[in-house]
């Protein structure tokens, strides 16, 4: 029973190794399609105007890494995929056999199993089960950050009134923060009564609930 528990202790040895051995290249293509989704986004940009594209380029490539690595995770290999794995690095289908008989208690078995541990012994897991990095999706992913920095680059009217969406928007991020600190300020203030306190509070809400609304200057003069 000992050289069972041995044994599959070992295969999940491997199998946590496959895992991490999988990780890297997975995790290359993850980023490789999230980069390619990135530059068409980025060219429908250059035509379109498209708010916010460097936030939605990231969140996009997080995704993409997020989903490579749960689904490396996830992926586990099965226990006789490991085993077969394993024999192909010079085991003879020992533990692949040991698995098949594991549940087997006759002479032959246990004489299998023994062989078996006996190979496993100084099996050298980091050795047969090398990580690598796969230089051909590594060179792929580089030109494709390229490619998304050039066309971050390229000066468009699109990009121009990206731009103008992004300073109008931090405008009225502004105007809010003045107006939460005026309630602060008037909150404190004790030379106003709290009747028009009320009044003035009420009226200060409603602006700012106004302001994300405006979609120009003339809506924000309109909320003021």
């Amino acid at each position: 029973m000992n050289s069972s528990i041995t044994i599959m202790t070992f295969i999940k040895k491997v199998s946590r190794r496959i895992k991490k051995q999988r990780l890297v290249p997975h995790l290359l293509l993850g980023l490789m399609v999230s980069l390619c989704l990135c530059i068409l986004l980025l060219f429908v940009s250059l035509v379109v105007v498209v708010p916010y594209t460097f936030e939605k380029c990231l969140w996009i490539v997080g995704v993409g890494v997020i989903i490579s690595i749960v689904y490396s995770l996830v992926t586990t290999p099965k226990k006789k995929e490991v085993a077969l794995l394993v024999d192909q690095t010079g085991l003879d289908e020992r533990v692949s056999t040991a698995l098949m008989l594991m549940e087997v208690e006759s002479p032959v078995s246990i004489l299998q199993r023994e062989d078996t541990l006996r190979h496993i012994e100084g099996y050298n897991i980091k050795k047969n089960f090398p990580i690598r990095v796969p230089l051909k999706r590594v060179a792929i992913n580089v030109l494709l950050c390229v490619l998304c920095g050039i066309s971050f680059m390229i000066p468009t009217p699109a990009k121009q009134a990206e731009k103008s969406i992004r300073g109008f928007d931090k405008q009225k991020e502004e105007i809010i923060k003045e107006i939460e600190e005026a309630e602060k300020d008037l909150s404190k203030e004790e030379k106003v009564s709290q009747l028009e306190k009320k009044a003035i509070l009420e009226l200060l809400s409603k602006t700012a609930q106004e302001i994300p609304k405006a979609e120009n200057e003339d809506d924000i003069e309109k909320a003021m």
